[in-house]
């Protein structure tokens, strides 16, 4: 049952849009003295393709999952003042550089990322 993104979910009304789930989220790991979130309310207003809660005792690689949210997230605030929170919160930007050996001519290629791939020793 869908009436204004409220779905009863395990008995309960449970907003259906990721957004507040994830602005929820967010807020109480902020505000709370707890160190722990129940995450049950976000995975339920979390979709796959298909429109359905994903299922989560499927594992997922988190790389891939963080860059569904973030894209997911910035879908939803795209004609908004908040338009490039994420990018100023979380982006960054790396910039490669390829020096000719023959004319020294130097090419530079910025681009734009949400999260790196670092090695880590031992």
């Amino acid at each position: 049952m869908i009436k204004d993104n409220i779905q009863v979910f395990e008995g309960e009304d449970v907003n259906d849009n990721m957004m507040h789930q994830f602005m929820k989220l967010m807020s109480f790991l902020e505000l709370s003295e707890r160190q722990d979130y129940n995450p049950r309310e976000f995975c339920f207003s979390f979709k796959d393709f298909d429109g359905r809660p994903i299922n989560t005792r499927e594992q997922k690689d988190t790389q891939e999952f963080l860059n569904v949210v973030f894209d997911r997230l910035e879908f939803s605030m795209k004609n908004t003042p908040q338009k490039y929170l994420l990018q100023n919160v979380f982006g960054g930007e790396t910039c490669s550089v390829m020096i000719c050996k023959g004319c020294g001519n130097i090419s530079e290629n910025n681009e734009a990322f949400f999260n790196l791939t670092l090695e880590v020793k031992n």
